[in-house]
This record gives structure tokens, C-alpha cells and sequence, in this order.
């Protein structure tokens, strides 16, 4: 068994003792504890073993950075600090304006009116570079990135095992009218890929309150002090919650806007509660990569392949791509 197991268990003891408190049915943490007991550390234990048996040492940023997102489920850096490899962050900031100067870019912003007059009642705002289930070598600028150490050794000691890429992509926001009203992933919800996931978005351009921000509820992820709050039993769900019900139940003060200049990296644990995208004065481009357990019932959204030129990967590495 586990090691850590006994601690779970109290943590998700206290958790019920939490909500019985505040007049939750006990039904659904005792299905959310099953569902999480489950999944979660009956399918999760080998990789546990990876993590503890060869658990990098930390550099100050990555402290600083781990401490953040343990706290309040989000934390931001720079990727100057992050990745030393020069080469790499140039690859993959070619990859983004290369994109984001595409004549699919282009296209989607004349089909949709022009940039400042797009008004939407879907998720057709973003346009995507990565289709589902594409084919990428694991040679690709996008996944050399994810595996390098300086983010893989982060995003595993957050999650306290060896993670899973679940997709990685370079999203394209196009500038709609500002009385636009929120649609999709613009309004406050939780992500469902898994319970226990980091999100990493590479901004590859400068993104204030004009570009729609990530807008992030502090401790609602799904280990932290306010990670029960609209949760469905026996898991997270995607289902979308009111402005005002968010507004009621956490003022602004206790919610994070993720504005920053282009080569900011936000790391989030979307299990919390958050929305962005509503960008309004000019447009949001970055990169992004979702890191989960290997007991996400998510399907991968992408294949990798492995060549015969394929780099030396490290076991970590392989074990994220596979």
C-alpha cells in the first residue's frame, strides 16, 4: 500500500467532517471519496513509486513556484527562468507566430466579421492548431517542451508522481465586441480531465485585462479550502456556474487575474474554478499543455511518434508520452 496513503484518507475525512459542517448531504462527499480512493490511488500507485524513488531537487524558482500552487492553485513565472534552452523557447515561439500570422487565422477572423465585431455562442472564438488525434514526433517543439525538465520536474513534484501529456495546442483568441456575453469555457467552470491536473499556458503575446486574462478562484482547486464548492459527486464535471453565484460566494479579492507580458508562464490547476477568453481589446495567443495522472479517464487528444531519430528521452519523459 501506499505510504501516503493514511494521510489521504484523513485529508478526505476532514474534508466530509468540512462539508457536514456547512449542511452538504453526506451522499456526495462519501461518492466523491470513493470515486477519488478509486481512480485516483488504486490506479495510481506505480507511478507514485517512480516519483519517490527519483525525485528531482528543487531550484529556488521551482520552490517558489511548487509553494504557490499548493497554496492557492495557481503561480506564474517567466520562461527565461523556467527553460535554459535557448534553442527550444525560439522553436517554440516560432511555432505560435507562425500561427498566429496563418492564413486559418486570417480566414476565421474574416468569417467571423472582422476582429472587433465578432459576436459567438460557442467556443468558436479560438481558433486551434493541433487537430484532434494529430500525429506529432516526439521531436516536436511542443513536446520537447513539455518533457524538458525544468517543466516536467514541476508539473510531477506538484502532482507527487509521474504525469501524463494530455494534449498540448496553441490557441488563437480573437478580439470580440466588448458587451459580449460570456459563452463556454468565458464563464467560471471547472476543467474534467482528471482531479489532480496542471495546465501550463506560454503567452506569446502581452495579456492584460483587453485580452481575456485567466481569471482564477484562489483555493478552489480540488485539494484546497474551497475545492468542494460546485463539484459534482464522483467527479468535477464541466458544468458552467453563474457570475452571480461566483460573485456572492467569493468577492474579488479572492479571485487572481493572470495578466503578463508575452513569455509568461502560468502554471493553474484547473480543477479549480476559472474562466478567460473574453478578449475584447486585442487578442490572446499562447501555448498550452495539460499534464494529468495516468488514472485520468481523459482520452489523449493527440498520438506521438517515436523515430528512429527519436532523442535519448529520460524514463519520466517517456512515461509522459506514452
Amino acid at each position: 500500500m501506499d505510504r501516503k496513503f493514511p494521510e489521504l484518507v484523513n485529508h478526505k475525512l476532514s474534508d466530509l467532517e468540512r462539508s457536514l459542517r456547512r449542511g452538504c448531504r453526506p451522499y456526495r462527499m462519501l461518492l466523491n471519496t470513493r470515486y477519488y480512493l478509486d481512480r485516483d490511488w488504486l490506479r495510481n500507485p506505480q507511478s507514485r513509486r517512480y516519483w519517490q524513488a527519483q525525485s528531482a531537487a528543487h531550484s529556488k524558482l521551482q520552490h517558489r513556484i511548487l509553494t504557490e500552487i499548493r497554496e492557492r492553485g495557481i503561480a506564474l513565472a517567466h520562461v527565461d527562468e523556467l527553460i535554459e534552452d535557448a534553442g527550444l523557447r525560439g522553436e517554440v515561439s516560432g511555432i505560435v507566430e507562425e500561427f498566429a500570422r496563418s492564413d486559418r487565422v486570417k480566414a476565421k477572423i474574416e468569417q467571423c466579421g472582422g476582429s472587433n465585431r465578432l459576436a459567438v455562442t460557442k467556443d468558436d472564438y479560438v481558433v486551434r492548431l493541433v487537430p484532434k488525434d494529430a500525429a506529432l514526433s516526439c521531436c516536436h517543439p511542443l513536446l520537447r517542451f513539455a518533457i524538458h525538465p525544468g517543466l516536467l520536474d514541476l508539473v510531477n513534484d506538484y502532482l507527487e508522481m509521474w504525469s501524463k501529456l494530455n494534449y498540448t495546442d496553441v490557441w488563437y483568441t480573437i478580439q470580440q465586441q466588448a458587451a459580449q456575453t460570456r459563452v463556454r469555457s468565458q464563464r467560471w467552470h471547472r476543467d474534467p480531465e482528471d482531479e489532480r491536473m496542471l495546465k501550463v499556458f506560454l503567452y506569446a503575446s502581452d495579456v492584460d485585462e483587453r485580452a481575456g486574462p485567466l481569471e482564477y478562484v484562489v483555493g478552489s482547486f480540488a485539494r484546497g479550502p474551497s475545492g468542494d464548492v460546485w463539484r459534482k459527486p464522483g467527479g468535477l464535471g464541466q458544468s458552467y456556474i453563474g457570475e452571480e453565484e461566483v460573485d456572492e460566494r467569493f468577492p474579488p479579492s479572492g479571485r487572481f487575474t493572470a495578466t503578463g507580458r508575452a513569455g509568461t508562464v502560468v502554471f493553474c490547476d484547473t480543477s479549480g474554478l476559472h474562466r478567460g477568453g473574453l478578449a475584447t481589446g486585442k487578442p490572446r495567443v499562447f501555448a498550452t499543455w495539460c499534464f494529468v495522472t495516468p488514472a485520468s479517464l481523459a482520452k489523449r487528444r493527440f498520438k506521438v511518434r517515436f523515430e528512429g531519430t527519436s532523442p535519448q528521452l529520460t524514463a519520466a519523459a517517456r512515461f509522459a508520452l506514452t
